[in-house]
């Protein structure tokens, strides 16, 4: 009772980070931000400590790097910016690491979709994007493997193993990288308020889900 009672409180004060940072951007109320975005994976950690049969390590750091990647992204400038990346690339690496751990010796046949699908959107976002991000082409251009590379594992995850946690996961990676990427056309192509309220919406249901399969799969563990 007690243990069902404290995930409806933890549930509750993520919803209501989320709602407010969303509710933040649309007033343009940036005091607001400062406070209500960090709490939206501090919520989160606190839901998945409540949830977790078995504590993934990796999956703490990937909130971890999202944690400091929110953060540092509060701030303008190229050096809050790359600090940004730096944290969220790493967050990725622990997700992909995470998905690798559930791979079952997938054939080559199902390896190589995932890779030309999301190589393919690669080439295409970087070409989209390469004329406009300047000295951060690099930074950018490796983040952008990263998080490919994330949607490619899910995506052979899911067709290796097809249950309920790896289509999920596969899911949250898909709105992860929408997020991104309309983070990367809002920043370096035609920033927009609009923009800002789809980045964050995305990310932050991205997160969940990710949460959501993470769980699920220790449940089936």
């Amino acid at each position: 009772m007690k243990t069902s009672r404290n995930l409806k409180v933890a549930t509750a004060l993520f919803v209501t980070a989320a709602v407010l940072d969303i509710i933040a951007i649309i007033t343009q109320r940036d005091a607001l931000r400062y406070f209500f975005k960090p709490m939206v994976l501090l919520s989160l950690a606190l839901l998945y400590w409540l949830s977790s049969t078995s504590k993934n390590k990796w999956y703490l750091l990937a909130l971890l790097g999202s944690f400091l990647g929110d953060v540092f992204l509060l701030s303008n400038g190229q050096l809050y910016f790359i600090l940004g990346l730096g944290s969220f690339l790493l967050a990725h690496l622990f997700y992909i690491k995470i998905v690798i751990d559930t791979l079952d010796k997938p054939k080559l046949k199902i390896i190589i979709l995932p890779i030309v699908i999301f190589l393919g959107f690669l080439l295409l976002l970087l070409s989209f994007l390469g004329s406009h991000t300047g000295n951060l082409l690099i930074p950018v251009g490796v983040y952008g493997f990263v998080i490919s590379s994330f949607g490619a594992v899910s995506l052979v995850s899911y067709l290796n193993l097809k249950t309920k946690a790896s289509l999920v996961l596969f899911i949250g990676a898909l709105l992860f990288i929408f997020s991104d990427s309309t983070l990367a056309f809002n920043k370096f192509v035609n920033p927009t308020e609009i923009l800002d309220l789809v980045v964050m919406s995305s990310y932050i249901l991205a997160q969940y889900v990710i949460f959501r399969a993470v769980v699920l799969g220790e449940k089936k563990g």
